[in-house]
């Protein structure tokens, strides 16, 4: 038995309104239910929404803050201005040579350690290589798939056809009959 029952309210919000239930009382049950809302939207319950709902206030425009950087002022600026002692800067000059050269030598020292650690690293990897290899030649053998046994036995066909007779479909006689004539036209246009 279908029943169909429409509740009308009067105007409520929709943040209101649920998910919905159905609850019965007895022995009855309820199958394939369906709960429909139909709801009006009131635009102008928020009179920001639209400028045409009463009560309407316009926003206050948004005035810009601009900073004025003055160079003068910084001291970032006046560190870079400031004058250099002529002592200071020779003292700093050889204190740089001094460091160029101990880096120099670390750097030669540094080189001639990679050297003797990539030659070890080239002498491991090819021998890695080598046991990768066999391990991959090892997964390979195949004879494992042909002596699988998979069990299996007899699936006896469950579909019937009603009335016992296959008819031909004609739109498709229709269709094949337009494809070979697309067919013939394509070809002549290469002849």
């Amino acid at each position: 038995m279908r029943i169909q029952k429409v509740v009308s309210l009067p105007y409520t919000p929709i943040e209101n309104m649920g998910d919905g239930s159905i609850v019965t009382t007895g022995t009855g049950s309820v199958e394939d239910a369906t709960v429909l809302y139909m709801y009006r939207w009131d635009g102008c319950r928020n009179p920001q929404n639209d400028e045409n709902c009463p009560g309407y206030v316009p926003p206050m425009p948004v005035i810009p803050v601009i900073e004025i950087y003055d160079a003068l002022e910084d001291e970032a600026v006046d560190d870079a201005t400031e004058e250099t002692d002529s002592e200071l800067y020779e003292k700093e000059k050889d204190e740089d040579t001094e460091d160029r050269d101990k880096d120099e030598e670390d750097e030669d020292r540094l080189e001639l350690a990679m050297a003797a650690s990539e030659n070890a690293l080239t002498i491991a990897n090819t021998a890695s290589q080598a046991s990768v290899l066999q391990t991959m030649n090892a997964a390979t053998n195949v004879n494992s798939y042909y002596v699988a046994n998979i069990s299996g036995g007899v699936y006896k066909d469950t579909t019937s056809l009603e009335g016992g007779k296959i008819v031909d479909n004609k739109k498709a006689f229709r269709s094949l009959s337009q494809d070979k004539l697309h067919n013939t036209m394509i070809r002549e246009q290469y002849q």
